[in-house]
């Protein structure tokens, strides 16, 4: 039933072997299940590459995909919603939770509605999904003893309410889902997991074959289900673990994780009686520490570069490139992919990236900002005006008139705001002065630009939540349909997840008719930019085509010639899971949830289960990442002790361990000239170093001297809040003024 595929050999094919056979056209009967859609699309290339002709194909599920299956089989008539609606269903839950009759939480706390308490039921929501998604039973849990042991628990006191009330949340958040027939993607993992419980889950019609590839890990639900099917009387199942066997049975080996997957299923991995070691040291890594992310960017184009100097005959897809963290895609594109002529040198993109960090709500914020005041004081913020005006894609909003004129308006109130020290005005009044300045200095602009400004930008109601939404949803399709002569970087995707999102709104509030009495166009504000801040841009490429670039959970089953991986830092791989408030660890042990220990180690057999996959691998870590300093992964750390490791082996021993080709690359040492400058400036009785000087020195001499003698300052991202270093400095200055 449970079968294994050794981690060098290629999953897909041996996947392909067990559903093919020779002369067989109809393959309708079988039905695989895999991890990942980027996983079947590579299984039905290889199968029409296997195959070769007119075929029946088998039918293939993501696990998503083939729970959402078995759902719409066992309970039609379910619609599914988005996360606006359930984040209100969950609002509902809350103000209807009873105990005794008695409100357990305070009024106060929901007085002013749905629209202030919408980040909660966005951070309620996400806890309650994963309680239904691991199929939790919460008719176990009595209420009575969980609350007096959260009360007793040592949690942030604005959480512990809400902690204390999360089973008889969930049971009231299924019960509104099930009156208004509506599904979330965790919902129906919990209503599967019901019926394998009650062993009345239907499964399809017409599959008498299973094969179940690529799983490293299972949660609750899918090892029930998983389990019932291995169990089941059909003509053939198997269980395919893409593992290193050799040391399966290892605790400190990555691969031991599925050793627990197999035996979740009920079954014992057979391991071969040797004694080798579950890192194969025959690997050939080069390991490149850099001196910050921007470098880590430029080493990774000269790596692609050369790949395609030395192999030009190489297919593009056979190397792949590991992005852990989403914020890192587009100044990857900036700094890599754009270097490259993108007719000879394409990249199949295949990842998400936080709609927040993107130019288009970088616009949303600044006319949402403009319109707060504007409509709540009839007077524009006239640096919000002007950022709004300067932001590039207003120019493609406008394009229909000459940019050049757009420019010299943009100056001449410029000349006027600084003249006047002008901070607020009304537009009118405004309009007036610029006609006025003009008029005076011989100018023409096309004033045409002022009147389309405030048709588009200033003019449209915003009263209610379904105004604001569409006021929002208009520039963007200003924008929409002028952007082709502007070429900007993944610009439609960007507008048409930011659309798909507004429209969700909309519909959210017609679908519930909620109109905020005494509507305050701050509130809407608020819930508008929070949820899209929330949201990410899904890119999903062009499959076969280019050089792969993906997160870390995509690789799963696949092989690639050269494997580049980026920000292989702590922090990243593996992520720093931040405590959580809600379900802090000691809560997840009683719900029977994952811990952040467990997702560690999901991160670990993902970081070595690609490496040890590929026949080249690179790995870059930078010691600086925005500004801060890095500690290279514990990853990396567990290769230099493997190698290490091989050092002390017996000799006849070295049969099994080749050696590694490791190759750790740093830059030529830099000696920094002392001119008589320098010196005199260091020999000053006025010139005294501070510990933090000291330190850097010891640390890093030459950081020393670019920093402290050529007072050379590293560029910083601009932080919303004020870090620990400028907080620091701030304090110092005031102490220094008051005492002084």
């Amino acid at each position: 039933m449970v079968e294994t595929v050794n981690i060098g050999e290629d999953l897909i094919q041996a996947t392909v072997d067990y559903i093919v056979k020779p002369g067989k056209k109809d393959y309708s009967q079988t039905a695989v299940i895999f991890p990942n859609k980027r996983m079947g699309i590579y299984l039905r290339n290889k199968l029409n590459e296997t195959i070769g002709t007119y075929y029946i194909p088998p039918r293939l599920f993501p696990i998503e995909g083939f729970i959402s299956a078995l759902f719409s089989l066992n309970f039609p008539g379910y619609t599914e919603i988005d996360d606006m609606t359930a984040s209100f269903l969950v609002y509902r839950s809350m103000i209807n939770i009873r105990d005794e009759d008695v409100m357990v939480l305070k009024p106060e706390l929901f007085e002013q509605g749905y629209f202030q308490f919408f980040p909660w039921c966005l951070e309620l929501m996400n806890a309650l999904n994963e309680i239904l998604r691991e199929g939790c039973d919460l008719n176990r849990i009595p209420q009575s003893q969980f609350k007096k042991f959260v009360q007793l628990g040592d949690y942030f006191k604005n959480y512990k309410d809400f902690i204390s009330l999360m089973p008889v949340v969930a049971k009231y958040y299924l019960k509104y889902l099930e009156e208004d027939n509506f599904a979330t993607s965790s919902m129906k993992y919990w209503k599967i997991n019901q019926l394998i419980e009650t062993k009345s889950l239907i499964l399809p019609d017409g599959i008498s074959r299973y094969v179940l590839a690529g799983f490293n890990v299972l949660n609750k639900v899918e090892q029930r289900l998983f389990k019932l099917i291995l169990s089941s009387d059909l003509t053939f199942k198997k269980f395919l673990i893409n593992t290193e066997i050799k040391q399966i049975s290892d605790s400190y080996s990555p691969f031991h994780l599925q050793d627990r997957t197999a035996a979740d299923l009920g079954y014992n991995i057979e391991v071969p009686d040797n004694n080798l070691s579950w890192f194969d040291h025959s690997l050939d890594i080069e390991i490149y520490p850099t001196p910050n992310f921007e470098m880590e960017m430029m080493g990774i184009y000269r790596i692609i570069e050369k790949i395609l100097e030395q192999e030009p005959e190489l297919p593009l897809e056979k190397i792949g490139i590991v992005l852990p963290r989403s914020e890192s895609l587009i100044p990857f594109v900036q700094a890599v992919c754009s270097r490259f002529d993108t007719n000879s040198v394409k990249f199949n993109i295949s990842m998400g990236y936080p709609f927040k960090r993107t130019p288009v709500y970088q616009l949303i914020d600044s006319a949402l900002n403009l319109r707060i005041n504007l409509d709540s004081k009839g007077c524009l913020i006239i640096s919000d005006f002007m950022n709004l005006l300067r932001h590039p894609y207003i120019r493609i909003m406008l394009s229909d008139y000459n940019s050049d004129d757009f420019t010299q308006l943009l100056a001449i109130i410029d000349e006027i705001v600084v003249a006047e020290n002008m901070i607020t005005s009304p537009y009118p009044d405004l309009k007036d002065k610029v006609l006025n300045y003009c008029k005076s200095n011989h100018l023409t602009p096309e004033f045409a630009i002022l009147e389309s400004i405030e048709e588009i930008l200033l003019k449209p109601s915003t009263e209610t939540f379904c105004n604001l939404c569409k006021y929002t949803k208009t520039i963007l399709m200003k924008i929409k349909n002028r952007k082709k002569e502007f070429g900007y970087l993944f610009l439609d995707d960007y507008l048409t997840t930011a659309a798909t999102a507004l429209d969700q709104m909309v519909n959210f509030q017609k679908r519930y008719e909620l109109e905020l009495e005494n509507y305050d166009i701050s509130d809407g504000v608020g819930l508008l930019k929070y949820y899209l801040s929330k949201i990410s841009i899904v890119l999903n490429g062009t499959p076969f085509e280019g050089i792969q670039v993906m997160g870390l959970m995509e690789y799963r089953g696949l092989k690639f010639k050269h494997l580049i991986v980026a920000d292989v830092v702590e922090g990243i791989l593996p992520e720093n899971r931040k405590y959580d408030p809600i379900l802090p660890n000691d809560i997840r042990k009683i719900l029977n949830l994952r811990i952040y220990s467990e997702w560690e180690k999901l991160y670990e057999f993902g970081f070595f289960s690609a490496i040890m996959g590929a026949e080249k691998i690179y790995i870059f870590y930078p010691d600086y990442m925005n500004g801060q300093k890095t500690i290279r992964s514990r990853f990396i750390e567990k290769i230099f002790y493997q190698y290490k490791k091989q050092l002390d082996v017996d000799e006849n021993s070295y049969t099994y361990y080749p050696q590694l080709k490791l190759t750790v690359s740093s830059p030529q040492p830099v000696n920094a000239v002392k001119t008589k400058p320098i010196k005199a400036m260091l020999q000053s009785p006025d010139y005294y170093f501070s510990p933090t000087s000291l330190e850097e020195y010891l640390t890093c001499p030459l950081k020393f001297y670019y920093h402290r003698i050529l007072k050379i300052e590293q560029l910083q991202e601009t932080l919303e809040e004020a870090d620990a270093l400028h907080t620091g400095n701030i304090i110092h200055r005031f102490l220094k003024e008051v005492y002084e």
